[in-house]
């Protein structure tokens, strides 16, 4: 036992971390059946680098989730829920996460993502400042606005650790490369090509998907 009556032992929890089943597959394709699941919603900044703490729980402008704000003390989620009409259930899986996914919600995560990748997250500091509490340095990126699909695999590498699947790398490089000509770029259309290419990231299954 990690967490009982005792004072929890930290390095058994980072061994049974770091060396459970799923840790030590070699490729998704090794998983167990079913073993990937939906990130929960105030878990996807994370990677990000920067934790949620409040004033997230709004799914038509955010993302539908806040620390200790569960509808009821039984949290977020049924254990057994299972989307309808859904190929989890045709395989008689479950999903819990998927119980506060919705139209709305989704739509509303991906407007909170823009919106945070642009203008940074917390209260904003006027001049001299002028700028939010957390805000990304995009400088390394930058560079690469003008070769867009090392760009695009550069985002993809530090937040999903892989390229984009086909067709979707296909579609999000076309996007990058519709902003400005690559020989003539000026810096603010560098930097909206670096906050795209993390934006389709972040939209992405793969990024979305917790293996």
């Amino acid at each position: 036992m990690i967490f009982g009556r005792r004072r929890p032992v930290l390095g058994r929890w980072c061994c049974a971390l770091a060396l459970g089943a799923l840790a030590l597959v070699a490729s998704a394709a090794d998983a167990p059946r079913g073993a990937d699941r939906l990130v929960e919603p105030a878990a996807t900044p994370q990677q990000l680098g920067y934790f949620m703490t409040s004033g997230t729980e709004d799914p038509a402008s955010s993302l539908g989730q806040a620390p200790l704000l569960a509808p009821s003390v039984f949290n977020f989620f049924r254990p057994g829920y299972t989307p309808p009409q859904s190929v989890t259930a045709s395989k008689g899986l479950v999903a819990p996460e998927m119980q506060i996914a919705s139209e709305t919600s989704v739509l509303g995560y991906a407007n909170f993502m823009s919106n945070v990748l642009r203008d940074g997250w917390g209260p904003w500091h006027g001049a001299p400042h002028n700028r939010s509490d957390v805000a990304f340095d995009w400088s390394s990126f930058t560079p690469m606005a003008n070769r867009p699909s090392a760009l695009l695999d550069e985002m993809s590498r530090r937040l999903i650790g892989k390229p984009l699947p086909e067709p979707l790398q296909a579609r999000a490089l076309a996007a990058i490369e519709s902003m400005g000509n690559n020989e003539s770029l000026t810096e603010a259309q560098r930097l909206n090509r670096v906050r795209a290419a993390a934006l389709l990231v972040t939209l992405s299954p793969d990024y979305l998907i917790q293996r």
